[in-house]
């Protein structure tokens, strides 16, 4: 009467399949059993109770070369103990990721206008945002702070070339602390996003921009933002049309025509706050 049991028997004992046996085989986690005359295996209890212990560790998440290595060594004191601890404090991470997932998430939900996913901006990027901008949050409304936030949202998480990256950063920080700059600029983001959400063919758009062009103060601002840009190495092709579509897909149709207007050629700068 036969005592030991087949790859078949023993896969439903387990409930797994003949051939995630037969892998633990191949890569050497379970030794070749003892085999019939006909070439088939044969499984002893030990065998079993092996099988066992791989499926139990695979349940808590470890890889089957981890799995090998703790299997494989029994001299070595507490070497599960060990690799669970480690799992543990793995979970734990995992988990607080997924915690602040949801906590976005369930901001979301109760914002109303958070679930247009044209607004890109998360709560990181608004605070990233404010803390550029410091005490002179104040000066600039929520939408005008939105706004903001939405423009670098689009862009700020792609992997653009390092030293594009590291020049934007630099002026960044140099508006920062460009005091007087800020003083002119930040009201006038307020008055910008008046028009976000007129149409298109507004009459208030056109006003706006002759109202700029006619203002000494904001042409040479825009010089200044000109000259800074310029420290930007600019993207090559087709980097540089993809970079310049994430902008304007977070402008409205009435802020991209007032942006364009602005840029004209017979306007005596080049730059616009979008390009800065």
């Amino acid at each position: 009467m036969r005592k030991l049991l087949r790859i078949g028997e023993v896969a439903q004992l387990l409930g797994v399949s003949t051939k995630t046996i037969r892998h633990y085989h191949k890569i050497a986690l379970l030794q070749e059993p003892e085999r019939t005359e006909s070439g088939y295996r044969l499984y002893s209890s030990q065998d079993l109770m092996r099988l066992q212990q791989i499926r139990q560790l695979q349940s808590f998440g470890l890889p089957l070369k981890t799995i090998k290595s703790v299997l494989g060594e029994p001299t070595r004191e507490h070497p599960l103990r060990e690799i669970l601890q480690a799992l543990d404090q793995e979970l734990a991470v995992q988990i607080g990721v997924l915690e602040q997932r949801r906590q976005r998430i369930q901001a979301l939900l109760v914002e109303d206008t958070a679930l247009d996913i044209e607004q890109p901006a998360s709560a990181a990027t608004v605070a990233w945002v404010k803390e550029i901008l410091g005490e002179r949050v104040a000066q600039i409304s929520p939408e005008a702070l939105q706004f903001e936030a939405n423009i670098w949202a689009a862009i700020k998480d792609f992997h653009w070339p390092a030293e594009f990256n590291v020049q934007v950063q630099n002026i960044v920080n140099q508006l920062a602390g460009q005091d007087k700059m800020l003083e002119y600029l930040l009201p006038f983001y307020n008055r910008v996003l008046a028009l976000e959400s007129l149409p298109e063919d507004a009459v208030e758009i056109s006003q706006l921009v002759e109202e700029c062009r006619q203002d000494m103060d904001f042409t040479a601002l825009m010089q200044q933002l000109h000259e800074l840009a310029q420290q930007v190495p600019a993207l090559e092709m087709p980097f540089a049309d993809v970079f310049g579509e994430l902008m304007n897909a977070t402008l409205s149709p009435a802020l991209r025509r007032f942006f364009v207007e602005l840029t004209q050629p017979q306007s005596t700068y080049q730059s616009t706050i979008i390009e800065a």
